[in-house]
């Protein structure tokens, strides 16, 4: 979708936004780098044009995943509750259940999902939508996520991905929390 700079709604809309992302982001070498590099991996300008990409769940989760690395650092958990909520769409989506089970790819994260033992239990959804994520973006911003991923507390991560919006969602405390955390960190390194 794109519209001429005369479109005023859309540029109302979106340039708060785009201005939210960037405040928001920790101002320490690096890190506002990568949110503003997938920023523009969704919103760009050419030729005059305010081009928007919609993101799709996997794109959304990147970001996601990126403003966690960066924010959680500094007591900011908002992304772990819309981290769920992206883990929750795969979960209960059809499409995702097809793929999991019709698919190479599916079975082999079915098969490691199933083989883990109860202290290491992963949602299979949830690692299939990190690997889905991993692979929008490119392979620098990949390597940059995965090592900023290695200073994540996933315990921190488990406790605040609690989203009572979501129905039938694990509250916090529940150990499914933990197993999308890890499920999370096991889909970005397949």
């Amino acid at each position: 979708m794109t519209a001429t700079p005369a479109d005023p709604t859309l540029r109302d809309v979106v340039t708060p936004v785009v201005a939210d992302v960037i405040e928001r982001a920790p101002q320490v070498a690096g890190h506002l780098m990568l949110v503003g590099a997938l920023c523009r991996d969704v919103l760009h300008r050419q030729e005059g044009h305010l081009a928007i990409r919609l993101p799709t769940v996997p794109g959304y989760t990147a970001l996601k995943l990126a403003s966690w690395a960066a924010r959680s650092r500094y007591g900011e958990y908002k992304d772990a509750g819309d981290l769920a909520c992206a883990s929750y769409w795969y979960l209960t989506s059809s499409t995702v259940e097809d793929r999991l089970y019709g698919g190479e790819r599916g079975q082999r994260i079915l098969t490691d999902a199933w083989n883990q033992d109860r202290t290491t239990a992963v949602v299979a959804s949830t690692v299939l939508l990190a690997d889905d994520a991993m692979t929008v973006l490119t392979p620098s911003h990949r390597a940059e996520l995965l090592a900023r991923w290695e200073g994540v507390d996933d315990n921190l991560l488990a406790t605040y991905s609690d989203n009572p919006l979501l129905p039938g969602w694990p509250r916090r405390g529940h150990p499914g929390l933990a197993e999308h955390t890890r499920s999370l960190r096991t889909g970005m390194t397949l």
